[in-house]
């Protein structure tokens, strides 16, 4: 699904400042009650964060770490973060190559766990062939709009954005994974669709019913 046109949605962080005066006399008590109320709020910023966008951030961290690693074809290799644990599924071209991500994503900070579910394939070097003209600016920017995509989709509280996996190659989409629904599929598409740079959206998402 090309489009010449595409509009991205950009959510910025917001910076809270806290900013403390020196009161005299009676205002005291109202400044003591402000510096509270903003430490209530900031912990409850802390605590959202600590959850999926946090595993989100984690998850991002990996993929660069092992985007960055020229041993490696990393377009191949999927990542799944939760709890702080990670979970690589794809194929590499060697159990070097399956070992090499293993411990790369090991030294990434923040992760306390790790499954290597990687797949060995010998015929996987005829397939890199063909991105070896790759620039890194071209990697750099496909990485980039997969963190998108999985930021959105862990925004989207009508999305199991840790069920989906996203991959982007030359600014075209690829998303696998479970959803719920024919809604929840398109939803998913539209939402990739909308990213800024994507050219092209792959929907591979199966179906799978939610059980009561």
């Amino acid at each position: 699904m090309n489009k010449q046109k595409r509009t991205s949605i950009i959510i910025k962080p917001v910076a809270l400042a806290m900013g403390l005066a020196l009161a005299v006399s009676g205002s005291a008590l109202a400044g003591q009650h402000e510096i509270k109320t903003h430490k209530n709020a900031n912990k409850e910023t802390v605590l959202k964060w600590q959850g999926e966008a946090y595993q989100a951030w984690l998850d991002g961290k990996v993929e660069t770490a092992l985007l960055l690693n020229t041993n490696l074809n990393s377009f191949e290799i999927n990542t799944k973060t939760a709890a702080n644990h990670v979970i690589l599924s794809g194929t590499v071209n060697s159990e070097v190559e399956a070992e090499l991500a293993e411990e790369i994503t090991k030294g990434v900070k923040g992760v306390e766990g790790v499954t290597n579910k990687l797949v060995v394939d010998t015929e996987m070097n005829a397939k890199q062939h063909e991105t070896e003209g790759k620039s890194f600016s071209q990697h750099w920017e496909d990485a980039t709009t997969t963190a998108t995509i999985k930021s959105k989709l862990l925004l989207e509280d009508t999305v199991k954005g840790l069920d989906i996996n996203v991959d982007t190659h030359y600014s075209e989409v690829t998303l696998h994974g479970e959803v719920n629904s024919d809604a929840e599929r398109d939803l998913v598409e539209a939402i990739a669709e909308n990213t800024k740079s994507v050219t092209k959206v792959n929907n591979n998402l199966r179906i799978v019913e939610e059980q009561s």
